[in-house]
C-alpha cells in the first residue's frame, strides 16, 4: 500500500490546483510587468538622454549661426570699406590722368597747344573710369 501513497502523492506534485495554478500565473505577470516597467525605465532614460543630446546640438546650431551672422557683418562692413577705398581710388586716378593730359598739353614756346598723341591715351583711360 505504501506504493499507492506514493502514486497518489505523486499525482497532487503534477497536477497543481488552482489557487497554485494561479499564484503562478500571477508571479509569472508581476515577472513580466516588472520586466516591462525596468524596460520601459531604460526606454524613458535614453529618450531623456536624446532629448538632452538634441538640446545641447540646438544650443550649440544657435551659438554657431550668432557667430557667422557676426563675422557676416564684419565681411559687409569690410565690403563697404574696399568700396569706398575704391572709389576714393577711382576719383584720385582720375585727377592724376586730368593733371597729367593738362601738363602734357601744356603750351610751348610760341603759345600754341602741344599736341601729345599721348593724350588720346589718356582720354581712353578717363572714358574707363
Amino acid at each position: 500500500m505504501p506504493h499507492r501513497t506514493q502514486s497518489n502523492n505523486s499525482n497532487r506534485n503534477s497536477d497543481p490546483t488552482p489557487n497554485e495554478s494561479l499564484a503562478e500565473n500571477l508571479k509569472g505577470y508581476q515577472e513580466l510587468v516588472s520586466n516591462l516597467t525596468d524596460h520601459l525605465g531604460r526606454l524613458a532614460d535614453k529618450g531623456e538622454e536624446q532629448h538632452s543630446a538634441l538640446i545641447n546640438f540646438r544650443e550649440l546650431l544657435s551659438k554657431q549661426l550668432a557667430e557667422m551672422q557676426k563675422q557676416a557683418e564684419a565681411l559687409q562692413k569690410r565690403a563697404e570699406i574696399f568700396q569706398r577705398q575704391a572709389d576714393d581710388s577711382r576719383k584720385l586716378i582720375k585727377e592724376m590722368l586730368l593733371d597729367l593730359k593738362e601738363f602734357r598739353s601744356g603750351r610751348n614756346t610760341s603759345g600754341q597747344p602741344q599736341r601729345s598723341p599721348t593724350n588720346h591715351h589718356i582720354d581712353d583711360k578717363l572714358d574707363l573710369i
